[in-house]
């Protein structure tokens, strides 16, 4: 017997406002191929010259489906309460402080060659990163919950030396 899962402890995936443009295209994109067979001018034609072509206009239809559903998602996803806004601010900060040590310098990034000085810190962070992975990732959602629109709210940069 098959069990059913909680879907309240799944969450939407989060996504930039550069990728929802990027969803907006291929969704036009989609949208044109699933009109193929329709008389207009859209690159596409109703037939093809390689007989061994079969265009799928019920998967076509599916994934633009999927991408519609996801930009909706994508629409609602900025939180605007003030005070869950100020628990997810103090929230951000605290993980901050979790993994702020661990990110890599300017200087761990550009070291390449096992003979420098360098390298041996900077393979050393790198061996500890995964472990502060799900902070960073926390973080980064809770920076789209707050600015979907701002895309370098979720930069690593800011913390680099």
């Amino acid at each position: 017997m098959k069990r059913k899962t909680d879907d309240t402890s799944r969450t939407n995936p989060m996504i930039t406002a550069q990728e929802a443009e990027a969803l907006k295209g291929d969704l036009e994109t989609l949208k044109d191929m699933a009109g193929a067979g329709d008389v207009k001018d859209t690159g596409y034609s109703a037939t093809a010259q390689i007989d061994d072509i079969c265009v799928d206009k019920d998967a076509i239809n599916r994934k633009i489906h999927m991408l519609n559903r996801q930009l909706e998602q994508h629409k609602n996803q900025r939180v605007t309460d003030p005070r869950k806004r100020d628990q997810l601010y103090a929230r951000r900060k605290e993980l901050e402080d979790k993994f702020r040590e661990c990110i890599e310098s300017w200087q761990d990034l550009g070291v390449i060659r096992r003979d420098s000085p360098d390298w041996a810190p900077a393979y050393k962070k790198a061996l500890e990163r995964p472990r502060y992975e799900p902070y960073i990732s926390e973080w980064k959602r809770i920076g789209l919950m707050l600015e979907p629109d701002d895309q370098f709210i979720n930069s690593l940069d800011k913390f680099r030396k």
